[in-house]
């Protein structure tokens, strides 16, 4: 961008040019403070999905954005369980706090926990040990995976 200053002789050119470099869909743009008053759009939305499986239970992890869902789908590990045995959420996907919930089947529940570092474990249960389909999501600041 050129600066226009009162007098310039070439200020038309100088002006037409910084429209021109303003209207460059090419132009990149760094922002640091924005203030929103409508609607943001957003095109060509990054989704990534990765699957593993806890024990016999397949999980398919979607991001979109900073936002993380996972999808459970089979039979949980049986009785209480730290991380052995079981893969870890991988990276890109791993929540921001540790957080626990409750994976239902028919019968029951069972509590299920979620740490930082991608690291999964069980902790009590009601009557558990059918099959689960649940979803959970949660806020990830992981860089983008791979």
């Amino acid at each position: 961008m050129k600066k226009i200053f009162k007098g310039m002789e070439n200020g038309p050119e100088a002006i037409d040019s910084n429209f021109n470099e303003l209207a460059d869909p090419k132009r990149d743009v760094t922002v640091n403070d924005l203030k929103v008053n409508g609607n943001i759009s957003l095109s060509n939305q990054k989704v990534i999905t990765n699957q593993f499986m806890m024990g016999n239970m397949q999980v398919t992890a979607t991001r979109i954005l900073n936002e993380v869902v996972l999808y459970f789908s089979g039979t949980l590990p049986g009785s209480d369980w730290n991380t052995d045995g079981v893969n870890p959420i991988p990276f890109g996907f791993r929540p921001v706090t540790p957080f626990i919930t409750d994976l239902s089947d028919n019968n029951g529940y069972a509590k299920v926990g979620f740490n930082p570092d991608g690291t999964m474990y069980r902790r009590g249960s009601n009557n558990f040990g059918g099959d689960v389909q649940h979803a959970i999501n949660y806020p990830t600041n992981d860089s983008w995976p791979e």
